[in-house]
């Protein structure tokens, strides 16, 4: 599920308990379509970068009950709502040494960050664009 954040650059305001599930519901409210339609694709993106991220799988982590958290498991989508009232997604993976892991895919070494979540999501613009569009047509229909 993705977390919240209210505001952008120098003035941000990361908001829990209850103070977030007010401003939550209140931009939900909102702009509901839109929300959903963010964290269907977010929360996609994150699932399937989570499945092939290339990390040790025999090493036990936080899940497994023990060990630190594989930096898989720390991949999330955020909804942000900016202060002028911009609502995005985005991913983030919180593990301090994720932009350490290197890959191969195909044959060429890479970022991990690059092939399965960036790239993914430049993708999907496409896609989520008219996702956002289709919606917006539905309300302005009426």
């Amino acid at each position: 599920m993705a977390r919240f954040t209210i505001g952008s650059g120098s003035v941000q305001l990361n908001v829990d308990d209850p103070l977030r599930d007010v401003a939550i519901r209140a931009a939900r409210e909102a702009a509901p379509r839109t929300f959903a339609i963010l964290e269907s694709y977010a929360d996609k993106l994150v699932a399937d970068a989570r499945a092939k991220w290339p990390v040790g799988r025999a090493r036990k982590g936080v899940r497994d009950g023990e060990g630190r958290a594989h930096s898989r498991d720390l991949l999330e989508a955020q909804i942000v709502v900016e202060t002028n009232g911009t609502v995005r997604a985005r991913i983030v993976n919180t593990a301090d040494y994720a932009y350490k892991i290197k890959t191969a895919q195909n044959g060429v070494m890479g970022s991990p960050w690059q092939i399965l979540v960036n790239q993914p999501f430049k993708a999907a613009t496409p896609g989520l664009v008219e996702a956002l569009r289709q919606a917006a047509e539905v309300i302005l229909k009426g």
